[in-house]
Parts: structure tokens; C-alpha cells; sequence
């Protein structure tokens, strides 16, 4: 149970929030300070915790306290936690602004979605769903540390978010598949409900080859050197292996295991390179 939670509980996609700050360091070949990791953990803690309360709260889980259900329980004293964390990091960040911005998109988001009465026949939003979750971990596992090492937002900078977008686009489409059979029982429009196999397929090898042509622009400037190229390649090549391949994963938590574990492993591969560089 208590491992269930690990993953459930979001501290598994914290850790591999973290893991991409660390990529980003690791590409950019920039120091990060370590409260900046505890920032970026709590951020996410708080943002996806405060997220799932609403939903649970707006499809009635519980009645009149959240303390009324075990279930959710926890989740209110794991805000109580990290909230402070996040407010003490983020003034010695100095990204107060930063913090509210995401936190209220996270919300803005939300409510937009269920203002359209969960998605039924507004098309458009199924994209905005995807396209909007990949811009906001492109801005706090990406931006936020290229702002943090006061690193101009020049054009290669730029390519290496575009190549960062896709690989986040293509988790986020993956779990939209892990969700395709309640979207659809629920009537909600996204890009796993809208799209047949064939489209899915043009749309992964699309981002594939985006991907694949701003890794090669990235090491053509210098910017990465010839494994850390082969390991992003490789990481958006199982997440799109992992998209085509969705109907063979069972379990909805195999989904967060693999889709939250690229992100990890392609950080420990850049990592261990990293490492054998030094020795």
C-alpha cells in the first residue's frame, strides 16, 4: 500500500520532475543549487495534490470535509507539508511570480475544462489538455533553470526547448491513452478519443522527427555531445514505442511507472556520463 502511494501519491512524478531539472543541467552544463530541487518537488507536490482535491471534490468524493474520506486524508497533510517548502524556496529563488503563474494556470486550466462541461463536443480543448500540460513542464523543468542560471534565451536555448516540448508532449499523450477508455465512457474530446491509429501514428513520428532534428541542430552547435544525443533520441523513441504499443499495458499504474520513468531514465544515463567524464 505504502509503495502504491509512492507512485499514486505523486512524489514518483516529483522525483521525475526533479530528475528533468537535472537533465537540464546536465545538457546546459550549468551548476544548480540544491534548494532549487526541493523547490521544483514541491511545486509539483502541491500543484498536482491541489489538483486532484478539486476534481475529487467536484465529482464528489467526499461530501463535507475532505478529512471526512481516509482516502484523501493524506493528500491535504502532504499540502500542509510541502507548502511551506515551495513558499521558503520560492522567495530564495526569488520565483514568487513563478510559483502563482503555474499554480494558476494549473487552476485556470481546470476550471476551463469543466466549465465545457468535461470536454463533451469542444474539440479544441483536447489539444489544449495536452499542449497545455507539456508548456507548463517545459516552463518549470526548463525555463525555470535557464532563468535560474541567468542563461540568455538565444536560439539554441530555443531548440532545446522545442526538442523538451515534444518529449513532454509525448508522455502527455500517453497518459491521454491510459484515460481513453474513461474519456470516452465520460463523452470528453481529447487526442486518444479524436485520433484512430494511423493519425496517432503521424502524429508520434511527427514529433519524433522534430525531436530528432533539434537534438541533431543542438549537437551541430555543440550544445550536447554525441551520447547525450543518442540518449534523448532514445528516451522519445520509447515513449513513442510505449504510445504505439498502449493497448499492451494493463495497469493504469504500469502507465505512471513507464511514462514518469522515461523522464528518470534518461536523466541516469546523461548522469552517468556525466560522471565517466570526470573520472
Amino acid at each position: 500500500m505504502r509503495l502504491r502511494r509512492f507512485f499514486t501519491g505523486f512524489l514518483y512524478t516529483a522525483l521525475a520532475a526533479v530528475a528533468m531539472v537535472l537533465q537540464t543541467s546536465l545538457v546546459l552544463n550549468q551548476p544548480i543549487t540544491g534548494y532549487f530541487y526541493f523547490f521544483v518537488l514541491s511545486l509539483v507536490m502541491v500543484g498536482y495534490h491541489s489538483y486532484f482535491l478539486l476534481n475529487a471534490w467536484q465529482i464528489g468524493l467526499y461530501k463535507t470535509s475532505v478529512f471526512s474520506s481516509s482516502h484523501l486524508r493524506w493528500r491535504i497533510w502532504v499540502l500542509l507539508l510541502f507548502f511551506p517548502v515551495l513558499i521558503a524556496t520560492s522567495i530564495s529563488l526569488n520565483f514568487e511570480f513563478d510559483v502563482w503563474l503555474v499554480l494558476g494556470l494549473l487552476f485556470i486550466f481546470y476550471f476551463a475544462i469543466r466549465s465545457a462541461k468535461g470536454l463533451k463536443g469542444v474539440k479544441g480543448l483536447g489539444w489544449i489538455k495536452t499542449i497545455g500540460l507539456s508548456c507548463i513542464w517545459v516552463y518549470v523543468t526548463f525555463y525555470l533553470p535557464v532563468k535560474h542560471f541567468h542563461v540568455s534565451l538565444d536560439s539554441k536555448i530555443w531548440v532545446l526547448m522545442v526538442q523538451r516540448f515534444c518529449f513532454f508532449f509525448l508522455i502527455a499523450l500517453f497518459f491521454d491513452l491510459r484515460d481513453q477508455v474513461k474519456d470516452l465512457h465520460d463523452q470528453k474530446s481529447t487526442i486518444a478519443t479524436q485520433f484512430g491509429k494511423p493519425r496517432l501514428l503521424a502524429l508520434i513520428l511527427g514529433l519524433i522527427v522534430v525531436s530528432a532534428t533539434s537534438i541533431y541542430c543542438s549537437y551541430q552547435n555543440e550544445m550536447m555531445n554525441l551520447w547525450s544525443a543518442l540518449v534523448l533520441n532514445s528516451a522519445v523513441l520509447i515513449v513513442g514505442c510505449l504510445i504505439y504499443r498502449h493497448e499492451q499495458i494493463k495497469n493504469r499504474l504500469n502507465y505512471l511507472i513507464l511514462g514518469d520513468g522515461s523522464m528518470i531514465l534518461s536523466t541516469v544515463l546523461l548522469f552517468v556520463d556525466r560522471i565517466s567524464l570526470l573520472c
